[in-house]
């Protein structure tokens, strides 16, 4: 654990030995082709019984079950791409499903959407080795939420976080901040920077012009390890100032899935 701009920074993640990752032969022309709008209004999702996204549940697709592994990837959230604050801008399909290795000692993972049924695996981290589970339940508790714009005092709130470590911040923008709901919420939006600040990633598609080269993510969803979204057990190892990362390759546009420390 370190310190950076006065915030304790601890990555969960494991140097640990394993089999080589899995990695797929995918063809130009099967790329994503997805990339982050220019501009989008950042935004979270809101429960909403009848909403058009959602929070966790079953993994929906098939791919998802990584070779070797005792489990399926957890799907986070679903995104509905027909929503005015949906991040991306040439997205083939009607809705985005975002994959996380829990049960990974050092989760990474690249995969690609083929269809609305089917995700295909580029890169794996190896599964857990550890004796005491990473997770050992097998889904987040759905349920149903549309894409919902920040107001401007959460958008402030998620600006001077970025920005300010907290002893710089002023009182009000400390309230601010606090009576935020962006920190246990699902978010979205452009560019995103996490509390680390941007996030490196070397891409494990051989056909991608910068494969194997170290590049920036492109965030575009982050995720709070928050027990407003889901209780305690569901998380398994995870504590609650951990972010789940969902991000493109700005390349190809493979998708990415990691996390960081708050």
């Amino acid at each position: 654990m370190t310190s950076t701009g006065g915030r304790l920074v601890a990555c969960l993640t494991w140097k640990v030995h394993c089999p080589a990752p899995v990695m797929s032969d995918v063809r130009p022309n099967n790329m994503n082709h997805a990339k982050p709008k220019l501009s989008c209004h950042p935004a979270r999702l809101v429960r909403h019984d009848g909403g058009t996204s959602s929070f966790g549940g079953e993994a929906a697709h098939e791919g998802t079950q990584p070779a070797d592994w005792k489990q399926p990837l957890h799907l986070v959230a679903t995104l509905d791409a027909a929503s005015e604050f949906f991040p991306l801008e040439v997205y083939p399909h009607a809705t985005l499903p975002l994959y996380y290795p829990f049960a990974s000692s050092s989760p990474l993972l690249q995969y690609r959407v083929k269809s609305d049924d089917e995700i295909e695996i580029i890169h794996v981290s190896c599964f857990q080795l550890d004796t005491r589970p990473m997770i050992e339940t097998t889904l987040l508790p759905p349920f149903q939420a549309d894409l919902v714009a920040f107001s401007y005092v959460e958008a402030r709130a998620i600006a001077l976080s970025s920005a300010f470590p907290s002893y710089e911040l002023l009182p009000e923008d400390k309230r601010y901040i606090e009576d935020s709901e962006a920190y246990t919420s699902v978010m979205t939006g452009v560019n995103l920077r996490t509390f680390q600040g941007d996030i490196s990633h070397t891409c494990r598609n051989r056909h991608c012009q910068s494969f194997d080269r170290t590049t920036t993510l492109n965030i575009f969803c982050i995720v709070p390890c928050s027990r407003e979204l889901a209780p305690d057990p569901h998380w398994g190892n995870y504590p609650k100032f951990v972010d789940l990362i969902f991000g493109l390759c700005p390349f190809c546009g493979t998708l990415v899935s990691l996390n960081v420390s708050t």
